[in-house]
């Protein structure tokens, strides 16, 4: 009875693990059992971010769960703005018309975009 409880199987495959094995979060995985959940591919020696139980390479889970950037709809990986209630990579929050930076915390909204004092004067505010 004892050796039956010592027993490890592989939560990929469900068969004894008899051989060399990848040990993670307490699972015991053949080698070739421990794969990224979205693209399959080896996660043996390399890093991975387990989420829910389930393992992902670094690039799917980034792709699957990490914030895209409203500007240029890439994954953001790093610290990013949250504005307008979107996430932008740092350098691309800028003025939708001009492109330019903005300088303070200050920045006008139009259609859900942002746009500098200048340019939204210059393009939405009414002549008085």
């Amino acid at each position: 009875m004892k050796e039956f409880q010592n027993k490890k199987i592989c939560p990929g495959c469900n068969k004894d693990v008899l051989e060399s094995f990848v040990v993670a979060k307490k699972m015991n995985f053949h080698v070739d059992c421990f794969k990224c959940t979205q693209c399959q591919q080896a996660l043996a020696g390399k890093g991975y971010v387990e989420r829910d139980n389930e393992f992902f390479c670094e690039s799917c889970y980034h792709q699957k769960f990490s914030p895209k950037c409203a500007h240029c709809r890439e994954v953001i990986k790093g610290q990013y703005i949250t504005a307008l209630d979107k996430n932008w990579h740092p350098d691309h929050f800028v003025c939708t018309k001009c492109n330019a930076p903005f300088s303070t915390d200050k920045f006008r909204r139009k259609d859900d975009m942002p746009y500098c004092e200048n340019c939204y004067a210059d393009n939405f505010q009414l002549a008085r």
